[in-house]
């Protein structure tokens, strides 16, 4: 089977996945669920680089961030809507050499 593995085609499955829990009522969207978690996680990767930016490395841009944290320039436009972030940025873009 490893010999003939280039054979194979692999298509990504993009269909909802739910889990069965007998003792919920209902079901769970797995990807509702996942893009939760990341959003939180990309949410606290950009809050954690704001707070610990040296502000002797220059003016703060989207692609610095986009750069540092390695997360697209559109993602860090998105999240940086959000109030608390937003607030976070315009004091460290304020206070950073131009």
């Amino acid at each position: 089977a490893m010999r003939n593995i280039e054979n194979y085609e692999f298509e990504p499955n993009k269909r909802i996945r739910y889990i069965h829990n007998p003792f919920f009522e209902g079901k769970i969207n797995i990807n509702q669920e996942l893009g939760k978690e990341k959003r939180e996680q990309s949410s606290l990767l950009i809050q954690e680089y704001l707070e610990d930016y040296d502000y002797n490395q220059g003016k703060i841009t989207y692609s610095k961030i986009s750069q540092d944290v390695n997360i697209s320039e559109r993602t860090v436009k998105r999240y940086l809507k959000d109030g608390c972030l937003r607030e976070l940025y315009d004091i460290v873009k304020a206070n950073s050499k131009r």
